[in-house]
């Protein structure tokens, strides 16, 4: 891994200290549900909202290490599923 890439990716951990865990991510969705239930779901390009879009494809389940996502299916070692990717 390059020194920028690694520069990069100790910057990106700091600004994202609270790691969001599925359980909470529901109960907040089921707080929008119970007021808003057919509402279009959309996702920002970034942190910074510079751009959204429209949701497409189901939540799916597999091993995320920091940068790369790895779709359950494909993953080897299944004790290593640690994430729920969403777009």
């Amino acid at each position: 891994m390059g020194r920028e890439r690694r520069d990069y990716k100790s910057k990106r951990i700091k600004q994202l200290s609270i790691i969001m865990r599925l359980k909470e991510y529901i109960q907040h969705l089921k707080q929008i549900e119970q007021i808003n239930p057919d509402v279009e779901v959309v996702c920002a390009s970034d942190d910074e909202g510079n751009s959204f879009g429209p949701v497409h494809y189901r939540p799916s389940l597999g091993h995320y290490n920091g940068l790369e996502f790895e779709n359950h299916a494909d993953v080897s070692d299944k004790n290593k599923v640690n994430a729920v990717c969403l777009n």
